[in-house]
């Protein structure tokens, strides 16, 4: 495989030993140039609608991210500490205004079912759903992606299909 990835819950604790791990890998040869096996660095954000309120317990919806590069890398820290030092509240949290000021290199990822989008699914409806979909698809576009886990589930079978549904429709947006 070209790549390997590593996506912690709600911090990046891992990326230095991950990091260092993948480039010490023999595959690499020690040629930082061309790397043979190439780490992508991510984090799984608890996503709120906002992060500085602490009247109740709003945990969030878990959004993944992924850093594309280096400016990527740095914004998604910003968010984790952000999350940790202004946003914790149970747990650590960002909000969609956060992720707009600090999105440039980063790629978003639907989520599992304790995404956003597939808790509309699952416990409101597919027309709310569809709505958040498109939030993320006009802030993030080619950079945001359907995620599809296969666990068995019969909700994460139904999740999929219209995750499906939602990004053969997207062109339509």
């Amino acid at each position: 495989m070209p790549a390997i990835g590593l996506t912690d819950h709600a911090n990046m604790f891992g990326a230095y030993k991950f990091i260092n791990t993948v480039l010490k890998h023999p595959i690499n040869n020690d040629d930082k140039q061309n790397l043979k096996l190439k780490p992508i660095l991510g984090c799984e954000l608890n996503v709120c609608s906002n992060h500085l309120d602490k009247s109740f317990k709003d945990y969030g919806a878990q959004i993944p991210f992924l850093a594309k590069n280096k400016k990527g890398y740095h914004n998604l820290s910003k968010l984790s500490s952000i999350a940790y030092i202004d946003g914790f509240y149970y747990v650590p949290r960002v909000d969609k205004d956060l992720i707009l000021q600090h999105k440039e290199g980063l790629i978003a990822l639907s989520g599992s079912l304790y995404g956003s989008i597939s808790n509309l699914i699952l416990n409101v409806g597919e027309d709310q759903a569809e709505e958040e979909f498109k939030w993320w698809f006009e802030h993030f576009g080619d950079d945001f992606y359907v995620e599809i886990n296969r666990h068995g589930l019969d909700e994460e079978s139904h999740v999929n299909n219209v995750l499906i549904k939602f990004k053969k429709e997207d062109a339509l947006f």
